[in-house]
């Protein structure tokens, strides 16, 4: 693996550059009215509403994972394989995610560690991280998020068990709790599903026992 060293930055970096990685497919998403984005649904699978974390997500990370769910569903976008970076400006990032710059890196940085449960069965359980990297350019608006092409299915062309989020709405929560509450109660009104368990609430809301 070839090894570069940055001056400007003293560090070592390894790897190849995103750009480098093959069937990688960018999806430019610079120029959408931050407002505009408000406004549409989003159509977010029931299985993320289920699933539960290693620990809670930020509601920062929440806003920015909508964030990459809109900008794939609303592209005209021809295939369903492959790794998706997602190229967004920091404009509707601090607009839409209300954050600091220096926060903004470190709620990427959490996100690309983020562990999700998506899966139990009786032999097994299945871990998928959601992100496998981020690069956040020092002189240009944009960031660009690479999709864990594991996921791919469970964000874009969804056409059946799925609950439409209406991101304005889940936008003005302040906690995670909050957003995942509402998320289930979408999925409520849309399917009919309940959970009657405290014990199942608690386990797909993330809760932990003190």
């Amino acid at each position: 693996m070839e090894i570069e060293k940055s001056k400007e930055l003293t560090k070592t970096v390894y790897g190849i550059p995103f750009e480098q990685l093959q069937d990688l497919f960018l999806v430019d998403f610079n120029d959408t009215d931050p407002n505009l984005i408000l406004k549409t649904p989003i159509k977010v699978d029931n299985r993320y509403i289920e699933c539960r974390t290693e620990r809670e997500l930020s509601i920062q990370e929440v806003r920015i994972l909508m964030l990459v769910m809109f900008v794939l569903q609303t592209q005209d976008l021809q295939k369903e394989e492959g790794c998706f970076g997602v190229k967004i400006s920091k404009k509707a990032i601090e607009k839409i995610v209300t954050d600091t710059h220096h926060q903004v890196l470190k709620t990427l940085s959490k996100l690309i560690n983020k562990v999700y449960l998506f899966e139990r069965t009786e032999f097994s359980d299945r871990y998928i991280s959601l992100f496998i990297g981020a690069e956040f350019y020092h002189k240009e608006d944009y960031i660009v998020l690479f999709i864990n092409p594991f996921l791919n299915k469970l964000i874009l062309n969804i056409r059946e068990n799925y609950t439409k989020i209406k991101l304005q709405s889940a936008y003005k929560l302040r906690r995670y709790y909050s957003a995942k509450l509402y998320m289930m109660l979408r999925r409520f009104i849309d399917t009919g599903y309940r959970i009657d368990n405290l014990e199942d609430l608690k386990e797909k809301l993330g809760c932990r026992d003190k």
